[in-house]
């Protein structure tokens, strides 16, 4: 073997190496590269100017009524401060709640709350507003049965409901009647059953707002054929995820006339209604099912409620301005499905606060140009972590987005297999082919260099902050096309060259 073929060699081990080692790495060749670059044409000065707020006002109504919300909005000069962010508060959360993030408050009673908006980079920087909470008067009252119905056979059971204008109107603040309870029977939850045969009227009254009638209701009981419940039996899932919801089947007799039945939750750790049942708090929940016409027959089922875990994090963004707050974006994934994680609070940290901080909900400042590692850990499981390298910036960061994308795909991926195309073909030409069939060795060579991409690749798919595209496969596989091209055609006319001086000797 020639030396020039044992060198040719060791390169095309050196470059695959290079390159396998570098997809387990979790920032990549490429995040060394945005950070030179970054010096190189970033025209801005070292150190951001820290900008602060002056002012704030705040736009919105100043009534609201119990049970209902209002969004506020906030302006803030000037226009250009390095962080935007406000926090809302009210001055007595007995009356109002606040969202203290967006600014929608909403009203719990009557009162007067004041509502205060706040920088979060200077809080001394603040205003306030007076909002006045009313009831809203009840206008309107009807009733009506849950089935629809207007007429019941005898011994057949139903649920009496309501609808008004007033939002915070709750069945305790009524008062409901019956005109004859011989005919139509009422219990103090709203379950009504038919007892004999004629007409009775169901009345609902609220003793705050006298003056508000409510049409009666009036329901016909009749004789007919009535099937008693004699079974009743309910399917259930065994197991159910925080957050997740799922059907429950209750299954009476086929011939059983009435079919309504009742459901509690044991300790809340699963919300029910008449269909679906969601998991609401990990731990053992027992639900009872009982028909409402037989109370008698009543079922209970065990059901376990299971957390849905974070398996992995991925950081999405990677370059930001400085001089500005960003929300850092990133996703968690879960274990099962698509299903949202039961507890998906994370810890964030930066390697260098004097480049960029980070703060407790996520959001990014820079403060110089400059490169940061940025962490984010999941506080249920110090194992489930994920770091990126992030570049701060004069400059808006959509154009080093953009400069680092063309980077880390020509430099980091194209170039990188071009080279490793070009000592691959020299190599499986002149060691296997002895320069006899250069077709045979271009070919053989790709599918090299094809394994080679798909390879790098998949151990990026395992690496932290490093994800697997098959377009990279094909802009790695095609960087070494272009090396084997690029080698072949050179062979070829050097090769030609030769022969043309040999025969004119």
């Amino acid at each position: 073997m020639k030396v020039r073929n044992i060198i040719n060699l060791l390169i095309l081990i050196a470059c695959s190496g290079v390159i396998l080692w570098e997809s387990c790495q979790p920032g990549g060749e490429s995040a060394a590269q945005s950070e030179y670059l970054t010096e190189l044409f970033d025209p801005g000065p070292k150190v951001a100017e820290n900008i602060l707020p002056t002012s704030l006002s705040i736009q919105g109504p100043t009534t609201l009524y119990v049970g209902k919300s209002n969004q506020y909005s906030f302006t803030m000069t000037p226009d250009n401060v390095t962080d935007s962010r406000v926090e809302w508060s009210v001055d007595d959360s007995s009356l109002a709640s606040v969202d203290s993030s967006s600014g929608l408050l909403s009203g719990l009673k009557e009162g007067t709350v004041t509502l205060t908006v706040s920088s979060v980079l200077t809080s001394n920087i603040k205003a306030s507003l007076a909002v006045n909470i009313y009831n809203q008067p009840l206008t309107q009252l009807s009733l009506f049965l849950k089935s629809g119905a207007a007429s019941l056979i005898r011994q057949m059971t139903d649920y009496l409901q309501f609808s008004s204008n007033k939002s915070d109107l709750k069945r305790s603040d009524l008062i409901f009647e019956t005109s004859d309870p011989n005919i139509i029977s009422l219990d103090s939850n709203g379950y009504i059953r038919a007892q004999g045969i004629g007409k009775a009227s169901l009345k609902a009254s609220c003793p705050q707002y006298p003056s508000v009638i409510c049409p009666d209701l009036v329901i016909s009981v009749t004789e007919g054929d009535f099937h008693p419940v004699t079974s009743l039996n309910v399917s259930t899932p065994e197991t159910i995820y925080i957050k997740q919801t799922l059907d429950y089947q209750v299954i009476f007799n086929d011939d059983a006339s009435d079919k309504t039945f009742t459901y509690t939750s044991a300790s809340g750790k699963v919300a029910i209604s008449e269909k679906k049942i969601t998991g609401s708090r990990i731990g053992d929940e027992t639900i009872t099912i009982t028909s409402l016409s037989n109370p008698t027959y009543k079922v209970e089922k065990k059901i376990v409620i299971i957390e849905v875990r974070a398996k992995e994090i991925i950081i999405n963004s990677s370059n930001f301005q400085y001089g500005k707050a960003y929300k850092l974006s990133y996703t968690l994934k879960p274990d099962v499905g698509v299903l949202p994680i039961s507890y998906p609070a994370v810890t964030f940290s930066s390697s260098d606060s004097s480049i960029a901080s980070i703060d407790k909900d996520g959001y990014i400042t820079g403060h110089k140009k400059g490169m940061v590692n940025v962490k984010i850990v999941w506080n249920r499981d110090q194992a489930i972590s994920a770091s990126k390298a992030i570049t701060i910036t004069s400059l808006q960061s959509s154009f080093f987005q953009r400069l680092h994308l063309i980077i880390r795909k020509s430099v980091g991926h194209f170039s990188v297999f071009c080279v490793t195309g070009i000592f691959g073909y020299l190599v499986f030409e002149d060691l296997f082919f002895k320069k006899k069939r250069m077709w045979l060795s271009a070919i053989v060579c790709f599918v090299y260099g094809f394994a080679l991409a798909g390879g790098s690749e998949l151990l990026q798919s395992i690496t932290p902050g490093r994800y697997c595209v098959f377009s990279d496969v094909m802009i790695d596989s095609g960087g070494f096309l272009a090396g084997i091209l690029i080698t072949w055609l050179l062979l070829f006319l050097i090769r030609k060259r030769r022969k043309k001086e040999e025969k004119a000797k």
